[in-house]
């Protein structure tokens, strides 16, 4: 019995020691490229942190340089805020944002009828008569508002979390056509809103696309508004003929007691008419 337990332990011995100097070995083999995954995937969580802070830091400045563009002391121009979608790119849709600001300020100008951060008064006058937006200028701002808007609607495209962009740049070349009294395009336009909005969560917008382009056909009976040096000139009036005595209202003089003819004013007399002398009466 106790020669049975001891080969059992030294079995167990054996055994043991075989399991050991395979372990050993099989450090010795695959040991480096153990460590060397082990430090991969440390090298590789650090480099994952690193490269989310560089990402974070650029969109905050992406969303800071957008943002002093637009607070600028003397208003936003389309062209800074353009320029900004130059700058940062697609960084977080900042691109996106700032190309579509940059198309609804050309937009906003259009319908003013001013240059784009023309001064105006107290009274509504402008500061610079040269500010007053002329039919080219006017034809420019069109251009490269569509020409923003299509850049949007091409960038956003069909993203469900861009969509949103896609609608409004959609928007604006619809309202770019009414401004060119092409209603049959912009119907075209807010027909594609409604197909883009269906089942949405911009169902209101697709509702509010709807309701324009049911009330375009109006717009097409309304007179296009001139310049003013394309209005006619209108003659002036001439002036109201010079009051005479006749038409004179003569208020009666207040005489005070105890006033002299000396000391009392002249009463003007009204014109009496001219009747001629009667004819005399023929003898019986």
């Amino acid at each position: 019995m106790d020669q049975r337990q001891a080969q059992i332990r030294e079995r167990a011995g054996l055994e043991e020691s075989r399991l050991n100097e395979d372990f050993i070995e099989f450090l010795r083999t695959y040991g480096v490229w153990i460590l060397l995954l082990v430090a991969l995937a440390g090298g590789g969580t650090t480099a994952k942190r690193w490269w989310d802070t560089q990402q974070a830091q650029k969109v905050d400045q992406a969303f800071e340089e957008f943002e002093a563009v637009r607070a600028g002391a003397d208003g936003a121009s389309p062209e800074s805020v353009a320029a900004v979608a130059q700058t940062v790119g697609s960084t977080r849709s900042v691109g996106i944002l700032a190309r579509l600001e940059a198309a609804d300020l050309y937009l906003s100008a259009v319908r003013r009828g001013v240059k784009a951060g023309a001064k105006i008064d107290a009274e509504g006058k402008l500061e610079n008569a040269d500010d007053l937006l002329t039919p080219d200028v006017r034809k420019e701002y069109l251009a490269k508002a569509s020409d923003l808007y299509t850049q949007v609607a091409a960038e956003a495209g069909t993203d469900p979390a861009r969509r949103v962009f896609a609608v409004g740049a959609t928007f604006g070349l619809a309202a770019i056509a009414e401004c060119e009294r092409d209603f049959a395009k912009a119907k075209t336009l807010y027909a594609q809103v409604e197909q883009m909005t269906a089942s949405t969560t911009l169902a209101m917008q697709g509702t509010i696309a709807k309701d324009r382009a049911a009330s375009i056909d109006s717009l097409a009976n309304v007179p296009a508004l001139l310049p003013k040096a394309e209005l006619p000139t209108i003659a002036e009036a001439e002036p109201a003929p010079a009051a005479t005595p006749s038409t004179m209202n003569l208020e009666p003089v207040k005489v005070e007691p105890g006033a002299t003819p000396e000391s009392t004013p002249a009463q003007p007399v009204a014109p009496q008419p001219v009747v001629p002398p009667a004819e005399p009466a023929a003898p019986k």
